[in-house]
């Protein structure tokens, strides 16, 4: 132990390693489970040979010695400088002089290390290049891509990020207009930036457009570009310049809250969903359809007031009015789904799942309260519209994963979004118990943390 010394820190000769991050698992002791394609290509091994190699033997070190134990101090060295911290030690691939590289061990469990190198620190940038040095690291390392199309001269330029976003290496896309024009969506092709569109200018013009572009993997990223175009004196695109940035998960989100909007407006209309928003601040009231005619109303025989919403509550729970009543429910949470009873057209009490979600004031004074009605299972009367299946229909509605349990936790019902997460079939969940198909594991340990219905109740 006493001939232990970190790996050398002296840089005076090292050659700075191209840009890389390899990645270990590790075990108690410090011999190698894993290592990704960039470690082995950096040590130069094939696609097991790193496997059940000493960590430690991956870099270089000042002093050496013959003890048996040697490769155990120099682990314990490596583990004490780098566990939790980022320390820079010095790499010894096969062949080749060491390189300086970042080492960060992370602890697992109590018995793996995660272990990530990267490569060094790129050098200061001096006053002299700065704003060029600037421009170029923007260029490569940004979330925005960067591109330059020369078509008079057929010179195209596509920045690293502009590739990385479609799941490229540097070299992997060639630098050609017809990279582009191969990416692209078919339906989206009159986007693309050298089109000249229907307005003819003359010099440089800004745009603004999203298209689709095709990822590496197959799939199709949304993508909005924004640059300039440089017209010629005949109307011709001499050359854009511009930047791309990944609107994918934007796009995602706007597409799945219009089908969510759709689905409730048809649940909130003619299906079984009864929506309701009642605005205090704005004293703005709203019922939908539905809500009338679970109570047994025509959409012309209720107002869209206050009172429409206290004549479905039983007079009895109504003291201190609509707002406490509200409020009492489900108290510290701003959200809640309970059965309730209410009072339909012909004074009977009809049972319903309520939904509700809360928003307050400052003054924690109840500002708004939007929500739903549906009638609770096995309590659809003759005559009605609502299929058998207008439960799932709701539960299918709400953009949350839902698991509904009978009392022993085993699944009785699970909506779309659940199994879509789940990444399993109807089939197979329902009928399981919810702790085998919905398993808590702590973060720490990753082992099982119980029960989620326990948990949850």
């Amino acid at each position: 132990m006493n001939d232990s010394c970190p790996p050398s820190a002296d840089t005076s000769s090292r050659t700075p390693a191209a840009d890389f991050a390899a990645v270990f698992l590790l075990d108690r002791v410090g011999q190698i489970t894993h290592a990704n394609a960039a470690a082995r290509t950096f040590w130069q091994a094939g696609e097991n040979e790193l496997h059940g190699e000493p960590f430690s033997s991956l870099f270089s070190f000042d002093v050496v010695s013959d003890e048996p134990d040697w490769l155990e101090a120099q682990w314990e060295v490596i583990l004490g400088a780098t566990l939790d911290r980022t320390a820079t030690l010095t790499a010894q691939p096969r062949e080749g002089a060491p390189t300086d590289v970042r080492v960060r061990i992370e602890k697992v469990t109590d018995a793996s290390y995660l272990a990530t190198i990267l490569s060094p620190p790129r050098a200061p940038i001096s006053a002299a290049n700065g704003d060029a040095a600037n421009l170029q690291l923007l260029a490569d390392k940004g979330a925005a891509g960067f591109f330059s199309l020369d078509l008079k001269s057929g010179r195209v330029t596509y920045s690293a990020a502009w590739k990385k976003i479609l799941g490229y290496a540097g070299s992997e896309l060639p630098d050609t207009l017809e990279s582009w024009r191969k990416l692209i969506h078919p339906e989206d092709s009159a986007a693309a930036p050298d089109r000249i569109g229907k307005k003819l200018t003359v010099g440089a013009r800004p745009f603004n457009v999203e298209f689709r572009m095709q990822h590496r993997l197959g799939h199709w990223v949304w993508v909005q570009c924004v640059g300039v175009q440089v017209l010629s004196a005949v109307g011709e695109v001499e050359r854009v310049v511009g930047l791309h940035l990944d609107i994918t998960e934007r796009k995602e989100f706007e597409e799945s809250g219009l089908a969510n909007d759709e689905r409730m407006e048809l649940l909130g209309g003619a299906g079984p969903l009864g929506a309701f928003d009642l605005d205090f601040a704005a004293q703005r009231f709203w019922f939908a359809p539905a809500w009338k005619k679970i109570l047994g109303y025509r959409d012309d025989e209720l107002a869209d007031e206050l009172e429409t919403f206290a004549r479905a509550l039983p007079p009895d729970e109504l003291p201190g009015g609509i707002e406490t009543w509200l409020l009492l429910r489900a108290p510290g949470q701003n959200s809640f789904v309970e059965p309730e009873l209410l009072v339909t057209k012909e004074g009977t009490r009809l049972p319903v799942l309520l939904g509700v979600h809360r928003t307050l004031n400052r003054k924690r004074d109840l500002a708004r309260a939007v929500g739903f009605i549906c009638v609770a299972p096995g309590q659809i009367r003759p005559g009605d519209d609502a299929s058998p299946a207008a439960g799932a229909e709701v539960l299918d509605a709400l953009a949350e994963g839902v698991l509904v349990t009978d009392a022993s936790g085993k699944v009785v019902q699970v909506n779309a979004t659940a199994i879509r997460l789940l990444n399993r079939t109807a089939e197979g969940i329902v009928g399981q118990p919810a702790a085998e198909i919905f398993q808590i594991v702590n973060r720490e340990s990753g082992r099982p943390a119980g029960d989620p219905c326990d948990r949850a109740l």
